[in-house]
Parts: structure tokens; C-alpha cells; sequence
């Protein structure tokens, strides 16, 4: 049975709840990833993806982009309601609940700790895995 922590990422990175829509933008494009869990106080407290930076923002092309993300917080676009799971859940149960959801990723939590993420991309190559 193929588990969470065979196939999540373990480097993670993380933002601040008062970090700024464009500050994690510019991560998302630098690290070339979708999602960024929210830590506060060593906890999961959120989760942003590009998708809300982008769209809590005006338009591409509108004059008042770069500023209107420089005034955005995270805490204002985020998740607060994350769905997680843990290093020990088998991966197809936690499939199904991305699936289920209709989410990209879920944090890895242990201990009450952040200790990684799991993607829908990494789930994928854990089914490419399995298969051969």
C-alpha cells in the first residue's frame, strides 16, 4: 500500500497570513508551484493557491494591478477551512479526498506540524509509479 509520505513533498513553502498577494505571486511564478499553505504560530491556519491571488486582483492590463496586490493580504484571499492529511494515510484515500473536494492539494500534518504537501501532480506520478 503506497502512503501519503511516499509520494508527498517535503520541502514546503509557506507563507505568512500577512505576507502580500503580489510577495506570493512572485513565489508562486519563482518555485513554479499552485499552492501555498498559510502557517501562523507554527500551524496550518489557511491555504492560498494562484488562482485566488490572481483573481482578488483587477484584471491583467488594468493600470492598478501591481498596486491593488500590493495592498492584498493573504489572510484575505485564503482558505480557512483546509483539508488536510496525514504522512500515514494510504494515497488513494487521500485521492479521494482531493477528488471529493475538487482541490489541488492537501497539507501533511503531523503533530499538529506542517511536514509537507501533497499535489494532485504528485499523486499522479505516484499512480505512474504503481502502474510501471
Amino acid at each position: 500500500m503506497l502512503l501519503v509520505k511516499d509520494a508527498m513533498t517535503r520541502e514546503v513553502v509557506v507563507l505568512s497570513p500577512e505576507t502580500t498577494a503580489a510577495e506570493a505571486l512572485g513565489l508562486c511564478r519563482e518555485q513554479r508551484i499552485r499552492h501555498l499553505p498559510v502557517v501562523e504560530g507554527g500551524r496550518v491556519v489557511g491555504i492560498v493557491s494562484d488562482r485566488d491571488l490572481r483573481s482578488a486582483a483587477p484584471a491583467f492590463g488594468d493600470p492598478g494591478r501591481a498596486s491593488a496586490l500590493e495592498k492584498i493580504r493573504v489572510s484575505e484571499v485564503m482558505t480557512r477551512d483546509v483539508a488536510t492529511t496525514r504522512p500515514d494515510d494510504p494515497i488513494e484515500e487521500a485521492a479521494n479526498r482531493m477528488r471529493e473536494r475538487r482541490i489541488g492539494c492537501l497539507p501533511v500534518i503531523e503533530d499538529e506540524r506542517l511536514v509537507g504537501i501533497l499535489t494532485s501532480s504528485d499523486v499522479m506520478e505516484a499512480l505512474v509509479q504503481l502502474i510501471g
